[in-house]
């Protein structure tokens, strides 16, 4: 079952904030989550669904829980 958009849209912000934060950018996430720069860009524009793993990863990359950028969302 896939989550809904406005749900995909709320943690891709949630995460771009964390990435603002860190100073993290798009590639540097991708290096750290072994996928291309586009690949990264379309889940944090809300366009393509993040696997659970790929979400775990990238919140820790980020320094942030995985209900950090769901809590709001739910």
């Amino acid at each position: 079952m896939a989550i809904d958009e406005p749900l995909r849209r709320s943690i891709a912000t949630e995460l771009k904030v964390a990435m603002v934060r860190e100073r993290i950018t798009q590639s540097q996430l991708a290096d750290a989550l072994a996928m291309s720069q586009p690949s990264v860009s379309a889940r944090l524009a809300g366009t393509t669904p993040w696997t659970v793993d790929e979400l775990a990863a990238a919140a820790r990359f980020c320094g942030v829980r995985v209900a950090d950028l769901v809590s709001d969302a739910a």
